[in-house]
């Protein structure tokens, strides 16, 4: 019994771009973004690395009110 590989999909830079932004503006978790085009978490945080209008550096920190 072979084992089946699994196809690796590549994604261009206006995709990966468009979901970050998505990502930046709330609409789209990196969950929801993983779960719908099968993509692992990591490769997602590295577009957002990559490709957000956010700074590495910068950290963005949301509260819940009680």
């Amino acid at each position: 019994m072979k084992k089946q590989r699994k196809v690796r999909i590549a994604f261009s830079t206006a995709f990966k771009r468009e979901k970050v932004e998505l990502i930046d503006q709330g609409q789209l978790t990196v969950k929801e973004l993983s779960l719908i085009y099968q993509v692992s978490d990591r490769a997602i945080y590295n577009w957002i690395k990559k490709f957000s209008k956010y700074s590495s550096t910068e950290r963005i920190v949301v509260e819940k009110i009680s």
